[in-house]
């Protein structure tokens, strides 16, 4: 498989994750079988998204979480992300989630006025781009 510099934007319409907390909280997964269960959910779904490709790392993550309603708060917004993120590994997107391959994780909240709007935004930004925000067109990485 090869390797590609340029980001790669995987969106998720109505997804929204958990965050710990709820009842569906990643809080109150007491087994491996219901995390692993959720895991391979999402893999599924990333995996219809069409042939991954492999991206240079180190790559920077940007979660966009688009909700109508509160938005999480800023820790359960992040952690929201764990399944999805070992997801997009496991999908071959990258080769590990660790510090080596991930440099770092901005996290997005938006809220949209209409359901059909609401959603999850995984972009792979790696360290070579000289990728922008489509929304704001400032640098995706500090």
């Amino acid at each position: 498989m090869s390797t590609s510099s340029a980001p790669v934007r995987l969106e998720f319409p109505g997804l929204l994750l958990p965050g710990l907390n709820g009842p569906r909280g990643m809080i109150r997964e007491r087994s491996w079988k219901g995390t692993k269960a959720r895991r391979q959910e999402l893999e599924l779904l990333v995996r219809t998204l069409g042939r991954p490709r492999l991206l240079e790392t180190p790559a920077w993550m940007v979660y966009e979480r688009r909700h109508t309603g509160v938005p999480m708060d800023w820790v359960n917004a992040a952690a929201s992300l764990k399944h999805l993120e070992d997801a997009v590994v496991a999908a071959g997107y990258l080769p590990d989630d660790s510090p080596t391959h991930v440099l770092g994780l901005e996290v997005r909240q938006r809220r949209v006025r209409h359901l059909p709007e609401r959603g999850s935004i995984l972009t792979l930004v790696p360290e070579s781009s000289s990728a922008t925000c489509p929304t704001c067109s400032r640098p995706v990485v500090p």
